[in-house]
């Protein structure tokens, strides 16, 4: 997990770092100035290549930055026919433009970013109501299990994060929380409100849905073997792969959750 969240990080890095040079290389083209390195990390390099405008491509072993290098006569004696393309020959204004693409491109960047995610979502656990306690402020409301709640106190809630971030806002109020219900297989919405008095205040603080008196969902899936290892107490006790757990020292399983508690 270490080893991918550093390669994730990496990634991301040389994403940001390369689309910030480019923006200054683009932009630094467009004004006319040659481009002689554009070098994505620090340090020996791993793979580089010429291409025909002599500008010398570079991936280094370092990912922490990268540069973009053009001809300037400031670094050096340069030849009469290349002044004209030297960054420190040109304009102000295209000194300024050059220089400030990096950080503007990477503002596009985010923008784009969050426009697709936006648009595409992101992925969360749906945030269903799952076995509701007997005469709870939740059961005499009208909370059924397999209902999704889609809003609280007016703001939606499309994940279990969001709802779970909503309550959490009311935690040590008192008063009331307004829930948006739909049921399975329909869009019609129905509202209910759970009393709360200094919630989740005292010296014992049950689970934040518990308080309420409704729990997670879990699917209903039967308490399947899945693999059995050789040589296990469960091979030796004749337990076959696809064997279905229905009752553990003579307590009825009837699905994969309560076997596991």
């Amino acid at each position: 997990m270490a080893l991918a969240t550093i390669g994730y990080f990496i990634l991301t890095l040389a994403i940001l770092v390369t689309v910030h040079e480019y923006g200054h290389y683009w932009v630094g083209r467009r004004c006319g100035v040659k481009a002689l390195t554009f070098s994505v990390g620090f340090g020996p390099s791993l793979w580089r290549r010429t291409d025909k405008n002599g500008t010398e491509w570079v991936i280094a072993a370092l990912p922490l930055g990268g540069y973009v290098r053009f001809l300037d006569e400031r670094e050096g004696s340069v030849p009469s026919d290349e002044q004209p393309f030297c960054f420190n020959r040109q304009s102000a204004l295209a000194r300024a433009a050059i220089i400030a693409a990096g950080p503007i491109t990477n503002f596009i960047l985010a923008i784009l970013v969050y426009t697709a995610i936006s648009m595409l979502g992101v992925s969360g656990r749906l945030p269903v109501v799952g076995d509701v306690e007997p005469d709870s402020a939740a059961f005499h409301a009208g909370f059924e299990r397999g209902q999704t709640i889609v809003a609280v106190d007016g703001e939606p809630t499309p994940t279990q994060y969001r709802l779970h971030m909503q309550l959490i806002n009311r935690i040590g109020e008192t008063g009331s929380i307004n829930f948006d219900l739909r049921y399975p297989e329909s869009t019609a919405l129905y509202q209910a409100s759970l009393p709360i008095d200094n919630w989740l205040t005292g010296d014992d603080r049950p689970e934040i849905y518990q308080s309420l008196g409704f729990g997670y969902f879990y699917p209903d899936m039967p308490a399947l073997i899945e693999r059995v290892i050789d040589g296990g107490p469960a091979d030796l006790a004749g337990i076959l792969a696809g064997d279905e757990i229905t009752a553990i020292n003579g307590v009825a399983v009837k699905d994969w959750r309560a076997a596991v508690e």
